[in-house]
């Protein structure tokens, strides 16, 4: 039976073997004899006929080596190019999203996901069309003419001006690309045979490798150009490539012959020679029928719809990287051009594997293995993304290049497909299932990226680290980025008393994390008596205890280990002062002073009372931004001391109390910090460590001084005026100063307040909100400070959590009708600030009446917790 002849149905072998891999056992096999009896003259192939017009020579084996080489200069580097100008086109959104396309065409949510997932759309609708077009029409000039008009596509991109003029664009890219891969493979499988074509599919395969490092060259060049408002860098960039496109496409249908037969460079002795060579394959050259019997069969063929499951599950991992590769990388921390230079290794990794891939095939067959092969790196490159810590940003590149590995089964796929399906018309139907399920895979990639697993990102002080905590238990991804050089960084000597936001904060905390509160206490033995101290009031001159807060429900923590203890299992990124914030459709960028920058859905700023991230929202009017300074000095000191001296002053509280000089109108507070059953010094570890703060009004006449007193440069200047402000008062608090060393060096501290306004800032849609201090900063004379920090991380996460669909089964919002981001931020700040504003003002009063002593009454919010202020 002659092979040319025949079109009967093969299985899809798990071989790259054929006659000819000895290069002459096809040359001398008679092989034309008349078609079998009751064959159909109009299914014989065209090829047949041709061979049968035009067969009277030999040829040898080293010409046929010759021939094929003359063959690969002019057919393979037209497919190559053609292959790698559909991918940089393809990805040039990738690109482009970096280069501003988001931001400048107003994309919001989901859009830019959708417009990666309209194109596979497109791109699995037209294979139907296609299938039928390549049974009719020659697949060289039906692939030049798409080539042109993606192309043109291309270029119409840099006409968009909204989300709705770029889905038409990508579109059209989609319905034209389509023809590239059944319309290659089937050019490939005309012109070699089975064993032949792995490496030639391989070689024009490998152009998508050399597209994504073009790619990435492209567009670090493109972000050099001068952006304008009306043709910015993208722009330029997409109009160059679509220009080079509609190029090669022209030059395709010049150049590509639509058959071996109809090859102007080849003789009719090396034609014939081709086709003989070729007619092992079983599976014909250019047959024009479409017959209804093949297309039942090739439909019902189990191992076809094996392979297209198999196409669409390495398409779901090779989408998401194609589409999302540069704009990942740039939520590393790198800028926009340097992600698009990182990006390049994915194309090496790409070039590298398909080539391994293709050349193996050729001579070890075993095409299921090479898959596996090729599955390994992709496999440990997402587990290197998906659990390599965010700060580790070698392994998250790492991730991303290994991924690239798993694009080489594709040519696997495709020419495994091409050359083991006999029959024009069952290969055309077969192409196109494959191609058509690379873009299922490809549909559901991109959307397995939604704006809602960003991540968010902190710019953060003590109140970030809590958020940070409580994110992490909703399993919501985030980056916490810190403008410290280290946690060691931001000192000792403060405590923390949270009381009526205790129930609040343990909830937003691991568990884990709550049973080690305890570790944290400034005096455990007195917590665990379940003494809670009783926010005492002396007059410094009397001793009198004037006035107390009655007990309740609260906890005194040392600062310094509630902060290592809510570090631990966190990815910090230390030594990142922010400096700037942008936003696109999908994501918001925050800038770092290093020229780094990160990625995410939202910027939370708690970044503490001189907040940066506040000052960026408020740049425009950069007087509103800045905090008020009130008329007060303040002096701090840390001390250690003996139980002899700690112990008269734990007789008076186990915590804290505060006091007024009735004569000077000097504040005196005081707080344990350490005690022996906890601290940590290995020598006098029958020690107490104290904070004892001084503050005084700035204003003439204090202290019978003519011009107000400030804070003095030296360290023992400062403990000399602690020293003499506390002359003449009571013991043991003339003690508890008089004794303090003379090296201590008490830190002087600015007592300023921030009052935030509705709608005072702009939130870019919901991009971006302060919480804690950074949103309300207020002095610590009424102690709030950081239970209203708490407050507005309980409240945020009540609002965002349903607006970004956590899936975390500890939710308390899982079942929530979802509200947008932008309206939770809206809601979020509206609460907080009507919550915010009154307690900063109330802390103000508090402060100015502790340097008035006649002012401190039962009605001053010093003494008083129910008093609240709500106007200036």
């Amino acid at each position: 039976m002659d092979p040319l002849k025949s079109e009967k149905s093969k299985a899809l072998t798990d071989t790259a073997g054929d006659a000819s891999s000895h290069d002459n056992s096809s040359l001398n096999t008679p092989g034309y004899v008349e078609g079998e009896a009751g064959t159909d003259v109009r299914d014989l192939d065209k090829a047949y006929w041709y061979v049968q017009e035009h067969d009277t020579l030999q040829w040898s084996a080293l010409e046929l080596k010759r021939l094929r080489r003359k063959i690969d200069w002019w057919i393979v580097p037209i497919m190559f190019c053609c292959y790698t100008m559909q991918f940089i086109d393809k990805v040039l959104l990738n690109y482009a999203a970096v280069m501003g396309l988001t931001k400048q065409l107003k994309l919001h949510g989901n859009e830019f996901s959708n417009t990666a997932t309209a194109f596979f759309i497109a791109y699995l609708i037209a294979e139907i069309p296609n299938g039928i077009i390549l049974q009719k029409v020659p697949p060289a000039k039906w692939l030049g003419a798409n080539v042109v008009l993606w192309g043109i596509a291309t270029a119409c991109t840099a006409a968009a001006k909204d989300y709705h003029s770029l889905l038409a664009a990508r579109i059209f890219l989609g319905i034209f690309e389509a023809a590239i891969a059944p319309s290659l493979m089937l050019i490939s499988s005309q012109w070699y045979t089975k064993s032949e074509a792995a490496p030639r599919f391989s070689i024009w395969y490998a152009g998508l490798g050399l597209g994504q490092i073009i790619g990435g060259i492209v567009s670090y060049g493109f972000q050099q150009v001068h952006k304008t408002a009306s043709f910015a860098g993208w722009k330029v960039m997409v109009v160059v490539l679509g220009v080079v496109t509609v190029t090669i496409g022209f030059a395709t249908v010049l150049l590509l012959p639509d058959t071996p037969m109809k090859a102007r460079f080849l003789s009719e002795a090396e034609k014939v020679a081709l086709l003989k060579h070729v007619a092992v394959n079983q599976t014909g050259i250019e047959n024009k029928r479409i017959k209804i019997g093949h297309v039942l069969e090739i439909l019902t063929d189990i191992q076809l719809w094996l392979m297209v499951l198999l196409t669409i599950l390495i398409s779901i991992s090779s989408g998401v990287i194609t589409t999302y590769s540069a704009t990942l990388i740039n939520t590393f921390g790198f800028s926009p051009p340097d992600s698009a230079l990182l990006n390049m290794p994915s194309g090496i990794v790409s070039i590298a594997s398909t080539l391994i891939v293709g050349f193996g095939i050729r001579y070890t067959s075993n095409r299921w293995a090479w898959i596996v092969a090729c599955c390994v790196p992709g496999v440990l490159g997402g587990a290197l993304m998906s659990f390599a810590p965010k700060s580790n940003r070698a392994a998250q590149l790492a991730g991303i290049y290994l991924v690239n590995a798993i694009t080489a089964t594709l040519i696997v796929i495709y020419q495994w497909t091409a050359s083991n399906v006999a029959g024009h018309t069952k290969r055309v139907i077969s192409v196109a299932l494959i191609s058509g399920s690379f873009s299922v895979g490809n549909i559901i990639g991109p959307q397995t990226f939604q704006a809602k697993d960003a991540p968010a990102i902190q710019a953060s002080e003590d109140h970030g680290l809590v958020l940070a905590q409580a994110l992490k238990k909703h399993g919501i991804e985030f980056t916490v980025f810190e403008r410290n050089p280290a946690a060691s960084a931001r000192g000792r000597g403060w405590g923390l008393t949270i009381h009526w936001s205790l129930d609040a904060f343990t909830s937003l905390l691991p568990q884990h994390i709550v049973d080690r509160l305890p570790e944290t206490y400034v005096n455990p033995e007195a917590s665990k008596r379940g003494e809670n101290g009783n926010f005492l009031f002396f007059d410094l001159r009397s001793g009198e205890a004037r006035w107390k807060v009655p007990p309740s429900k609260r906890i005194r923590v040392s600062r310094e280990r509630l902060r290592a203890l809510l570090l631990e299992g966190l990815d910090v990124q230390w030594s990142k002062s922010f400096t700037a914030v942008t936003t696109s459709t999908t994501a918001i960028t925050a800038h770092f002073a290093d020229s780094t920058t990160a990625t995410g859905t939202l910027v939370i700023g708690a970044d503490g009372s001189r907040s940066r991230v506040r000052s960026t929202l408020l740049s425009h009017t950069p007087d509103l931004s800045r905090n008020k300074q009130l008329p007060i000095r303040l002096l701090g000191a840390t001390v250690v001391y003996p139980s002899r001296l700690a112990l008269k002053l734990r007789a008076l509280d186990p915590f804290f109390f505060q006091g007024g000089d009735p004569q000077s109108n000097t504040f005196m507070y005081f707080s344990f910090l350490d005690t022996p059953s906890n601290n940590a010094r290995t020598e006098n570890s029958d020690t107490y460590e104290l904070q004892i703060i001084l503050s005084w009004p700035y204003r003439k006449g204090y202290m019978g001084r003519e011009e107000p007193l400030d804070v003095p440069a030296m360290g023992k200047e400062k403990v000399a005026l602690m020293k003499r402000m506390a002359e003449g008062w009571a013991e043991p608090f003339q003690e508890m100063v008089m004794n303090m060393p003379e090296d201590t060096d008490p830190k002087a501290i600015v007592l300023e307040d921030f009052l935030p306004k509705e709608r005072m800032w702009d939130n870019m849609e919901g991009r971006i909100t302060l919480v804690g201090d950074a949103a309300h900063a207020m002095t610590m004379y009424r102690g709030e400070g950081a239970n209203h920090g708490i407050t507005d991380i309980s409240l945020l996460l009540d609002k965002i959590l349903p607006a970004i669909q956590t899936s975390s089964a500890t939710s308390p919002q899982e079942s929530a009708t979802p509200m947008a981001l932008e309206d939770a931020i809206n809601t979020y700040e509206q609460e907080m600030i009507q919550r915010g504003a009154p307690a900063v003002l109330t802390s103000r009063r508090a402060c100015l009446d502790a340097h008035d002593y006649e002012r401190i009454t039962d009605q001053s919010p010093l003494v008083s917790r129910r008093v609240m202020v709500t106007k200036e």
